[in-house]
């Protein structure tokens, strides 16, 4: 066979091969990827109709925060005004926003308003029957129900409901109730959400009747972890699924997406496409070949002759003869060849070199131009010679403008360029500096910070030494640095104010139990001894010890921020003169304290304790302010507003005001003195909660507060308390010694855990003629009822207990004896029991409390007070 015959047939069957083997791996990864591109935009398109329904769910929840941060809703689940519902609940404004129902509920779980409307005629419809009986968990399941938006079952369809608690415009409380609006998932919204996405939708829930068997099989397949379900249908169709969660605890929902099968008909199509212009390309590349093999080797012979001639009159270093077989002219060409690769090779070494210094010194160009830190250099004078782009935005002057400029006096601040300059001759004396930061000055003013790597250069451009400057602008770390670190003091500030009081409830709940044991039995002794009696005064002082003790606890809850809020009406004179001898010792003697209190003052209903919080923080704050001693005035006065003065409607108001003549304080701080945790003291030495405190009660009890200050002329705090009028309480302790003297013979169940306060509680009353009934602990107390049934009156518990607490209590005895009267008493005031007790009107007895107390209390319940 003669070599061209065998060139050729191994060329063509080399070329069948490859295209055999082109083909199969071609078909494989294309179909692969037409698959992989097919999932892709299913899922995509999934996604664009889950985040379409999402996008309605979310609009119907913003609609609810819009109405539930009303200040109108907040009162209007209050009161029921209807004029609210003749102004805003009408068919009509429902139809406008896209609802099919509408309810108010206000906190107690009590419907103050439900209606629905028929979309289509805009006319009033009857609330779905089934919606009433998904309000249950709605309205008793606590901040996670009262707060949510999502898809619920009913038996009218699948409702998008929104449930928002009823907050003020400002979003302060307490919650009045919440309002709860849906949106059903009808033909109508479907086919909205179909044309805005372009794609066939449909929302089932798996209890729903006539379900097609896809959807039974992907509600299997779905679960919580496994939310989205790809899946072709036939040749045609490719559905997808998104499992969505219900709103209340039902079964999930399907939401299913049908999108035609375009890509996989159009891979298919290519495909062929594809394969057709394989074959084309081998045929022609298998002609060309066997051209190429028929010139290039088959008359090799002929040209090898032509190209050393060539070669010898042309002196090209780069040309070169073709290698035949192994024989003798094909040894002498390569004979040929190594000699011209010798000396083309050392011809090419020189060219490199001279190339490679060259990209060499471009790279470095290329490096200092798109570095990301300032690269600077300065001569040995302090001049800039070098400035790449990065200086160019952190200091703001272009290169044209800061080459030949002195670097020291033209970018670093006045305080700053002492040390810069010894660093940069430290470097220039051969001492390498790094981590070296220094602040630079913008021309705007604007001052930046970077962190330096300093390196002397042997020779600079000028031919002499200086200095390579490259800095990292570190201002934004800086800043975070310097917030994060007030961040962890506002936290360790607020750990130690919480430790402080959960220390002051501790105390106040032992503390107030041994008090009260003090003070009964000293009660006792006084109205035994008689007046006549020598020891009657031993037991008076005992008696007013305790009561100084008593006051003295509730300062330590005050203090801690543990107290009950219990307004009362308050003379706002009486108050301050009694509160004198304490102000007087806390600011000490080098500050004169005096007081402006003009007589004929109207009352105000506040909590004292409050009180006594917001004056001690004004005093102390004003006593920081005058270090070196100083003048302070704290006056009252009665203040009648008849238009409106900034945020101070019209009115009658009680003001109460502190003026020092300290240091003052700047327009800057005082923007902020109200803000928690915001203090001008130096570390350790203020909390920063003191006048947001303040602020924060004055507010609580609808006051408004008020500040002036400047440097050097002191400050002067306003507190606009509104007022109560002149109207006094009536005199509690006739009413209770009244109640105490009647006594009664009913039967009374003390119930408390601690022996000493049980024991004086059993015998005030058995002194008084009740039958008493005494348990140390819950089990006890049942037992007791279910053996005197019916007998037991009044319920005389603790609120505090192990076991079970005295509300949990009151409710089993209640629902064994539903006409059995409770009366809480406690000496812990955080618990939340206590503080629910008196929210609610419970009767409520804070310990300590005298024996007239307590039998006045019992009195008036027993008669129906």
């Amino acid at each position: 066979m003669s070599l061209r015959t065998r060139t050729l047939l191994i060329v063509a069957l080399t070329l069948v091969a490859l295209v055999l083997a082109l083909y199969a791996l071609t078909a494989r990864i294309w179909m692969a990827s037409i698959a992989v591109l097919e999932d892709h935009e299913v899922r995509r398109d999934v996604e664009r109709a889950e985040l379409a329904l999402r996008n309605e769910i979310a609009h119907l929840s913003s609609i609810t925060t819009d109405w539930g941060d009303w200040d109108d809703t907040y009162a209007f689940v209050e009161d029921g005004n209807e004029n609210y519902v003749a102004t805003n609940l009408t068919p009509p404004s429902l139809a406008k926003i896209d609802l099919h129902v509408m309810v108010f509920a206000h906190s107690s779980g009590r419907i103050v308003k439900a209606m629905a409307v028929d979309l289509k005629t805009q006319a009033e419809a009857s609330v779905p029957v089934s919606f009433r009986e998904r309000l249950d968990p709605a309205l008793h399941g606590g901040e996670e129900a009262a707060v949510c938006a999502g898809l619920v079952r009913l038996d009218e369809g699948i409702l998008m409901l929104a449930a928002r608690r009823c907050l003020t415009s400002r979003h302060t409380g307490p919650p009045r109730g919440m309002v709860l609006f849906g949106r059903f998932v009808d033909a109508d919204l479907l086919a909205r959400l179909s044309a805005q996405t372009q794609l066939s939708l449909s929302l089932h829930s798996r209890d729903e009747p006539g379900l097609a068997p896809e959807l039974r099989q992907a509600f299997r397949d779905m679960s919580p972890e496994r939310k989205t379900l790809l899946r072709p249908l036939d040749e045609a169709t490719y559905a997808g699924y998104v499992l969505l969660q219900p709103a209340y605890g039902e079964s999930a929902f399907l939401l299913a997406v049908s999108v035609p099968r375009g890509i996989r008909a159009e891979g298919r199509s290519g495909l062929r496409y594809l394969v057709g212009g394989i074959l084309l390309s081998a045929f022609v590349f298998g002609a060309m070949t066997l051209l190429v093999i028929e010139r290039q080797v088959l008359a090799s012979l002929h040209r090898l002759t032509d190209e050393v001639r060539r070669i010898g009159s042309a002196h090209d270093l780069s040309l070169r003869t073709s290698v035949l077989r192994n024989d003798e002219l094909g040894r002498m060409a390569a004979s040929v060849n190594g000699m011209l690769d010798a000396l083309e090779t050392a011809n090419r070494k020189m060219e490199e070199s001279a190339q490679a210094l060259r990209r060499s010194e471009e790279r470095n160009r290329s490096l200092v131009e798109t570095a990301g830190s300032a690269i600077l250099l300065v001569s040995e004078d302090g001049r800039v010679m070098e400035w790449n782009p990065e200086a160019e935005r952190v200091f703001g002057v272009p290169r044209a403008e800061a080459v030949g400029k002195e670097y020291l006096a033209s970018f670093v601040p006045e305080d700053s360029r002492a040390t810069v300059a010894t660093d940069f001759r430290k470097v220039l004396a051969g001492e390498p500096t790094q981590g070296f930061e220094h602040a630079v000055r913008r021309p705007d003013g604007t001052i930046r910070t970077l962190l330096w790597n300093l390196t002397r250069l042997p020779l600079s451009p000028v031919g002499r030494p200086g200095v390579l400057a490259i800095g990292q602008d570190i201002t934004e770390r800086k800043r975070t640095e310097q917030a994060l670190h007030q961040r962890e003091e506002q936290l360790r500030q607020a750990q130690k104010m919480e430790a402080i009081g959960r220390l002051a409830g501790g105390i106040a709940h032992d503390f107030n139990n041994l008090l009260m044991v003090v003070l009964g039995y000293a009660e006792l002794l006084v109205s035994r001894l008689g007046d006549r009696d020598p020891l009657s005064t031993f037991a008076s002082e005992i008696r007013k010890a305790g009561e100084r003790a008593a006051s003295l606890t509730q300062q330590l809850l005050a203090f801690g921020r543990k107290q009950v809020v219990q307004p009362r009406l308050l003379d706002m004179n009486v108050f301050v003169t009694d509160m004198g001898g304490m102000l007087r010792r806390m600011i000490g003697e080098d500050i004169e304290l005096t007081t402006k209190l003009p007589p004929g003052l109207d009352r105000v209903k506040v909590d004292p304790s409050q009180v006594t919080q917001v004056l001690l923080n004004l005093v102390a704050n004003a006593r920081d302010a005058m270090p070196n001693g100083g003048r302070l005035l704290v006056e009252t006065e009665t203040v009648v507003r008849s238009h409106e003065e900034g945020e101070v409607p019209p009115g009658r108001y009680v003001g109460l005001q502190v003026t020092d003549d300290g240091q003052g304080m700047e327009p800057e701080t005082l923007a902020h003195i109200f803000e928690p945790f915001f203090t001008t003291k130096p570390g350790g030495k203020g909390t920063g909660l003191g006048l947001a405190t303040v602020h924060g009660i004055v507010r609580q009890n609808e006051g408004h507060i008020s500040v002036e200050s400047a440097p050097g002329r002191g400050t002067t705090i306003r507190i606009l308390w509104p007022s109560a009028g002149l109207e006094q309480e009536r005199p509690a302790a006739a009413e209770e010694a009244a109640a105490a003297a009647a006594g009664g013979s009913e039967t009374i169940l003390v119930v408390e855990d601690q022996p000493s306060v049980r024991d004086l509680a059993a015998k005030l009353l058995r002194m008084r003629g009740y039958t008493v009934l005494e348990a140390d602990q819950p089990d006890t107390a049942v037992r007791l009822c279910r053996e005197h049934a019916d007998s037991i009156e009044l319920l005389l518990t603790d609120v505090v207990m192990p076991k079970m607490n005295g509300g949990q209590l009151a409710q089993l005895l209640l629902a064994e004896q539903p006409g059995m009267k409770v009366l809480f008493m406690s000496g812990y005031a955080d618990d939340p029991e206590v503080r629910k007790a008196i929210i609610t009107g419970a009767a409520f007895l804070q310990k300590p409390f005298t024996p007239v107390a307590l039998a006045g209390a019992v009195r008036r319940l027993l008669d129906g007070g």
